[in-house]
Order: C-alpha cells, then sequence, then structure tokens
C-alpha cells in the first residue's frame, strides 16, 4: 500500500512540527 506523495508530506510535517523543528529547517529540507 503506497503512501500518496503529499499524505507523506503532511505526515513528516506533523512530526516535524511535534519534534519541535522550526518550520525554516523544513523548508530548507523540502527546498533539497
Amino acid at each position: 500500500m503506497k503512501i500518496p506523495r503529499v499524505e507523506k508530506i503532511v505526515i513528516m510535517t506533523v512530526i516535524a512540527v511535534h519534534a519541535d523543528i522550526s518550520s525554516y529547517d523544513l523548508g530548507m529540507i523540502y527546498m533539497i
């Protein structure tokens, strides 16, 4: 069962927020 790309990004964002990672760092990760 494959996870849609958009859904995967949402899950990653939720995990990152819960891990208290700054949105700036997230942006840098997704820009790569």
